[in-house]
Formats: structure tokens, sequence, C-alpha cells
């Protein structure tokens, strides 16, 4: 009987030739085993993706947050930086009001409280780790005579008529700086409470506008309302309305004297340092100029035989007594003012009213008074340029007859 070699491999040995791949499987199971291998190998894939999405955003959203945090960083600091400068302009403004209150008229004059004094340091704030990095506020304090302008409401007397005298102011001065004189007449009819127009704009020229506007027939309470009138813009209310290469060839012209020079200024030829348009607290309307304060367009315009000599003399008289004329009897004594200015009175007697019903329209005394504060956050650093963080401006027209506050804002 033959025996039969067994083909079966001893346990634990090895075969000589190594082990053999598998057969690669053929039909249905091999099919699906190349299908798990290649799903295996996507899921993978989709692994790796999802985790480099996740990455991305995870650094995304926080970037976002970081952004959003640094926003309210800043803003929260630029509301603390606006809260301390209005906390300094209030502090100026009452300043200021005190002054008014107190302190002989003469002596604002004379002091310079009257004109722009330079800004005070009010405290400092510097870093401990970083002393040379600190926080100033700065306080700028300024007082001005608010009747030394022409008001705007005086154009309209209180019974509803034009005032054909102040008309005639209002015509010279826009004469003077290049506005249409039919302005005044917009203005006009923009303050009077009836539908009749004088020759300006009633309430049918407003209503068609796009988008349409509502006329106001009342007082004028401020003066950027005069931007709502026809003919207005916030430009030729706010800006320099001088001839072009005008300051040059002032300064250039050898003929005219330090005085003369000096006389006018670039602050001269905008309309708002000449006008104003505050309502008085009484109907009890002073319309005098008052010529401490005034300026040179301002006295150019209160009357036809006003001249550049009279308006020169005046200011002269001004610099002999430190700002402050006293008593209109001293412009008397002008040979400027006593040129004939109408076929029966001089400059003098029609504008000071001592010339027959003439009740005049200049006065030396102030009613009315400006008083601003401006309150300053500045970083300075000796590495860099000084840094305004915040302006603030507190601002108001003090009556000093009534002892009234008639007009207030906060900018």
């Amino acid at each position: 009987m033959t025996r039969r070699r067994s083909i079966l491999k001893a346990p634990g040995r090895a075969s000589p030739a190594g082990p053999r791949p598998l057969p690669r499987r053929g039909g249905v199971a091999g099919r699906l085993q190349r299908l798990n291998r290649r799903a295996s190998s996507r899921r993978g894939a989709i692994v790796l993706l999802s985790i480099m999405i996740v990455s991305v955003s995870s650094v995304l959203i926080a970037q976002q947050f970081i952004e959003d945090v640094t926003d309210q960083f800043l803003a929260i600091r630029s509301a603390a930086d606006g809260m301390r400068a209005r906390e300094v302009a209030m502090a100026g403004f009452q300043a200021g009001l005190t002054a008014v209150k107190t302190v002989p008229e003469e002596y604002l004059y004379s002091t310079g409280l009257v004109a722009e004094p330079p800004d005070l340091m009010l405290a400092r704030d510097c870093q401990e780790a970083n002393p040379e990095n600190c926080t100033y506020y700065f306080v700028s304090l300024r007082i001005q005579p608010e009747d030394g302008k022409i008001n705007l409401n005086n154009l309209v007397r209180f019974d509803g008529e034009p005032d054909d005298v102040h008309r005639r102011v209002v015509n010279r001065l826009f004469s003077e700086l290049k506005i249409p004189i039919e302005n005044t007449d917009n203005l006009i009819d923009w303050i009077d409470e009836n539908d009749s127009s004088v020759g300006g704009a009633e309430n049918n020229y407003y209503a068609g506008l796009r988008p349409p506007r509502e006329i106001k027939n009342f007082r004028l309470f401020s003066l950027s309302e005069v931007g709502l009138v026809k003919g207005f813009t916030r430009e030729m209310l706010y800006e320099n309305r001088a001839p072009e290469g005008w300051a040059e060839n002032r300064e250039e012209a050898a003929f005219l004297t330090e005085d003369e020079k000096t006389m006018i200024q670039l602050d001269d030829w905008v309309l708002a340092n000449n006008v104003t348009a505050f309502l008085p607290y009484s109907e009890t309307v002073d319309t005098k100029v008052n010529i401490n304060a005034a300026r040179y367009h301002t006295l150019m315009s209160l009357s036809d035989g006003m001249t550049e000599k009279a308006v020169a003399d005046l200011f002269k008289l001004r610099r002999r007594y430190n700002g402050f004329i006293k008593n209109l009897s001293e412009l008397r004594e002008l040979a400027s003012w006593q040129q004939q200015s109408t076929d029966k009175l001089t400059l003098y007697e029609e504008l000071a009213g001592t010339g027959g019903d003439i009740s005049g329209m200049m006065k030396s005394q102030g009613d009315y008074y400006r008083v601003v504060g401006v309150g300053s956050v500045v970083r300075k650093s000796d590495n860099q340029d000084s840094q305004i963080l915040a302006v603030r401006k507190v601002w108001g027209i003090w009556d000093k007859s009534n002892r009234q506050l008639i007009y207030y804002s906060e900018d």
C-alpha cells in the first residue's frame, strides 16, 4: 500500500520559499474587497478635510472675535475720551459765563478775554510704565460780543413788516461779500409770518423742492438755519469769500501802512463772522451794532456814507483805548466822522443817533455775549506726533441785560 506524503506544514515551521501571496479573488468577493479599500481611503480624506475646515473656521472666528473686541474697546475708549473732552469744555464755558457776569466789560477787552486767548492745559495723565506717553487735557475759552454782528432777525419788525433800515444794511453787507442781494428778500419771506412775498420765496417754492421743505415763517434760532433758505448754502455762510489772491496782494502792497493791512483780516470775509441770528429774551430788540466788536465789512454796511478812512480811524481809536471805547462821543472828534453822510446829517450824527428822529445804528456797550468753551484730549509721545483723541465744544449766548442764557448748544 503506497503511503501519501502529507503536504501540511508542521506547526511553527516556515516554508523554505517564504509566504506566498494570497491569490486575488475574483468575482463578487474580490470586487467587494476593493470597494471597501477605496471607501476606507475616502473616509480618511474626508476626515482630514474636515479637520482642515474646522481649523480654518476656528482661525477666522477667532480673528473676527478679536476685531469685534478691538472695535468695542476703541468705541468705549473714544466715548470715554469724548466725555472727558466735554467736561473740560463745560469747565471753560462755566468760567466764561462767570467772567461775563462779574468782570467789568472794559476789563474783558483790556485783558484780551474778548479776543481768542491761547489754549490752557488743565491736566496731564501719564502712564507709570511709560512716563513719556501722556494724555493732556486742554481748554480754550472765548468770549465774543454777539451784538458786534448784524442780527438777521431784525430784517422783520415784530409787527410782521420788513424793516427797511436793516434791509439796506444787509444789502450793503451782501454786496461787500459778493452775495446776491435778492437773498435779503428770501430771508424776509422765510422769517415773516405771512404768505405774501416781498420778492423772495414763500411756501409754494419750498413745497416744490425735492424733497419738499416747509417754510419756517418765524424768527431764526441760530445761524445754521440760514442754510435752509433759498439762495444760501453752508459754504456761503462759513467759507472765506475773499477775492482770489486777495491776501497775497494785500501783503505785498507797499503803499499800505501796517494799520491798513491789519484792518481787514481774512476772517472778515466770512459771512458768519458778520451776521448772527439769535432770538432775544423779549420782544424789546436792540438793533444797534457794538462798535467795539464790529468787523470791517459790518461797519462798512451801516451807512452809504461810511468810508474806509472812517473805519480805519475807528480801529485806531479802539487800539488807543485798549480795545474799548466807552462813549460814542469819542467819534465826534474824528474828522472822517464829520463828513456829510446824508443831506442833513454827518456820519457821526446818522449812526450815533443825534440827528432828529434818527435812532442810530451804533452803541459802545455790549448786551449779548457768545461764550465758547472747547475741550481737547491730546496724546503726546516723544516717539510720535501728537494725536487728538477727542474735541468737544459747549457754547451759548448770554443776555446781560436780562441775565438769561438765551441759547445753548453742545457740539
